[in-house]
């Protein structure tokens, strides 16, 4: 089959689950960083996974979010 449009790329959704106690360690470290105490473990979590997308040589995200797993 040939396409008749150009494509720009291909949305994958992916689950990422970050411990609890890993995403606390990297907000520490960011707020260290950026000189602010103002990073939650939440956000820390979705930055720690933008940056592992990265290093793996995806560094575009269309959209990431963050949903507490509890269990």
């Amino acid at each position: 089959m040939g396409a008749t449009g150009s494509v720009t790329g291909y949305a994958v959704t992916l689950t990422v689950v970050v411990p609890f106690d890993v995403a606390s360690q990297k907000a520490d470290r960011l707020d260290a960083e950026w000189h602010l105490e103002s990073w939650s473990p939440e956000a820390a979590a979705m930055r720690l996974a933008e940056d592992v997308l990265s290093a793996g040589g995806l560094p575009h995200a269309a959209s990431v979010s963050v949903t507490e797993l509890h269990g």
